[in-house]
């Protein structure tokens, strides 16, 4: 019992620390893993009404509702969602490849099985732009930026791309993906982007940065927009919701539940942290995580309307 009242103790803190202004960065990681938090709250309370430990029946209770408010709308949107109309239907598909991973196979038999219009992969290098370079044939409009280390971006597609930008952004200037496309009379706008993981205050703030940066260029976009990629941050961090109130996208999970993304080989620590926002423009038809492609991130298809 007095390890479980210590590590009721302990998931208080975790719970409630990431709510303080200008925590230090490791503070902020804790922020990732409300969705654990809930459940172990949930275990706990049923533990101390049994034992009938009221401080603890207390402590756990503040636990779980407080992770519930970060929780609960990711299975309760609060967007109208429009029924289904005769708008043009898009499919994106996102990926986090892993640049070190060499099934490359596994990935091509996945997007035959989905068949996206768009596909959005990070991670590449050039090893994975050479194998790519078999779905051309179906995917003729491509922006690709490759590199050896982890940040390499692509973007394939069957919608014709009528413009298209590289930027760099961040403290590392790391590459980002704009794309304006043309589907019928109506354009609209993906922003592809890959920061940096908040393993220190360095790349913390080089990752915020480059959050940053993707909410000042959104603004600039007059016409329907997307922006995607692993962010390495959950919705649940602060500086994740600066990006939605600065630019009025909302995430395209809400009401879709909680879909974990990574890391593959933790199930149980599993969090979202690859991500699809959308303008009012859109309606969400469907969300849902793909299958293992061998990399450490699942990836991510949208069912979109415009």
């Amino acid at each position: 019992m007095g390890l479980l009242k210590i590590g009721c103790i302990f998931l208080f803190a975790f719970s409630f620390f990431p709510l303080l202004e200008g925590v230090p960065w490791y503070l902020d990681l804790l922020a990732h893993f409300r969705f654990q938090y809930l459940v172990l709250s949930v275990i706990f309370l049923i533990t101390f009404i049994h034992f009938r430990k009221k401080m603890f029946v207390a402590l756990s209770l503040s636990i779980f509702l407080v992770n519930a408010i970060f929780v609960t709308p990711g299975f309760v949107s609060d967007r109208v969602q429009k029924p289904e109309t005769n708008g043009q239907k898009i499919r994106l598909f996102h990926s986090n490849v892993l640049t070190s991973n060499s099934d490359y196979s596994r990935l091509v038999n996945q997007l035959l099985l989905e068949n996206p219009d768009i596909i959005v992969l990070q991670e590449v290098d050039k090893s994975w732009i050479k194998y790519l370079s078999r779905i051309k044939e179906q995917y003729k409009y491509f922006v690709e930026f490759p590199r050896q280390d982890n940040f390499g971006i692509a973007l394939f597609s069957r919608i014709p791309i009528s413009s298209q930008r590289i930027h760099y952004w961040g403290g590392f200037n790391l590459p980002s993906i704009e794309a304006e496309f043309m589907l019928g009379d109506v354009s609209f706008s993906i922003v592809a982007t890959h920061p940096p993981p908040p393993v220190s205050a360095q790349y913390h703030e080089a990752r915020n940065s480059q959050i940053l940066s993707v909410a000042n260029r959104v603004r600039a976009i007059s016409n329907a927009k997307v922006v995607i990629g692993d962010l390495n941050t959950s919705i649940w961090s602060a500086h994740y919701r600066a990006l939605e109130l600065g630019t009025g996208l909302a995430n395209a999970n809400k009401g879709f539940g909680y879909i974990p993304t990574w890391p593959t080989k933790l199930a149980p620590m599993m969090i979202s942290i690859d991500h699809c926002l959308v303008s009012e423009h859109f309606n969400v038809l469907n969300l849902k995580s793909g299958k293992n492609i061998g990399s450490d991130h699942l990836p991510l298809i949208v069912d979109l309307e415009l």
